[in-house]
């Protein structure tokens, strides 16, 4: 059990690794970020618009 929640220990902070690579490499990149935005606003809006017919 402790082999275990080792591996899923390395594993959880090698994800974490690897999202800190993709977030600095958008966000160093202006038209990157800004797809990302846009898509993070329309992701909201739709959510948002769904909660208001429920």
């Amino acid at each position: 059990m402790e082999a275990f929640t080792t591996d899923v220990g390395q594993l959880v902070t090698a994800a974490i690794t690897w999202i800190g690579k993709y977030v600095t490499v958008i966000t160093e990149n202006p038209l990157l970020l800004a797809f990302v935005v846009v898509s993070f606003v329309g992701l909201g809006v739709g959510l948002i618009r769904r909660l208001i017919r429920i």
